[in-house]
């Protein structure tokens, strides 16, 4: 069972990054199934979400947190190019 999850998206021409949803139990079920649906890559990291859920949607993300986020979403485009 997912606790909690959160979407966020980057705009990297800015540096900012902002939350376009969270949430928790059935809801947060909904928002991963939804992102699988649309092949949105996941990434599962329960702090990082707990932190991202406490944000209000469509808040950006302070400097620090920004930079973690910007780490991982790095790493899931390097995947993205090696998937076939």
């Amino acid at each position: 069972m997912i606790k909690k999850a959160a979407a966020i998206k980057q705009d990297s021409e800015k540096n900012t990054a902002k939350v376009l949803s969270a949430g928790s139990g059935a809801l947060a079920e909904e928002m991963v199934k939804i992102a699988k649906e649309h092949n949105i890559k996941i990434h599962e990291d329960a702090d990082l979400a707990e932190v991202l859920s406490t944000l209000e949607v469509y808040e950006n993300l302070n400097d620090d947190l920004y930079e973690a986020v910007s780490n991982i979403l790095q790493e899931l485009y390097k995947i993205n190019k090696n998937l076939p």
